[in-house]
């Protein structure tokens, strides 16, 4: 299994898991964030948090600077499952990881993502510009985690 394909399946294993701001995994529940976070620990890449004190409402350029410090920037035409994105609601934040949604052709990708919003849970939606528009989203970073290096 290459590395990307990893990073889907441990987002994708969090699929149906309840959102709460803030939360990591624990009793069943995370935030967008906290998606994030568990795939980069499950896959071998988690050494950092976003500080626990963060607010729904952050600014938006405070996201993107943390993934601008621990991944690695790219630009939209690039996104390959097993890559993040960061979003903007009008007031929110958001971040997510983008899978190959089945069974769409290749050229189809989905965002996995935790929701605070109807269900408020993990899901997996497809992701464009159809789908972002619906959500009232607007993409403002691009990333990739880091090859590992054995």
């Amino acid at each position: 299994m290459t590395q990307q394909e990893e990073i889907v399946a441990a987002a994708r294993s969090a699929l149906g898991k309840r959102w709460a701001h803030q939360a990591r995994g624990e009793d069943g529940k995370t935030d967008c964030a906290g998606l994030v976070l568990t795939v980069a620990k499950e896959i071998g890449f988690l050494d950092w948090d976003i500080p626990s004190d963060y607010a729904r409402t952050a600014a938006s350029h405070e996201m993107l600077e943390v993934c601008r410090q621990h991944f690695i920037e790219i630009q939209r035409p690039d996104l390959r499952p097993g890559d993040i994105v960061v979003l903007r609601y009008p007031d929110t934040n958001h971040i997510g990881v983008i899978g190959d949604y089945p069974p769409a052709p290749k050229s189809h990708v989905s965002i996995i993502h935790a929701t605070a919003f109807y269900p408020r849970c993990v899901v997996e939606n497809r992701f464009d510009d159809m789908w972002m528009k619906m959500a009232g989203a607007r993409l403002t970073g691009c990333f990739r985690f880091p090859e590992r290096v054995a």
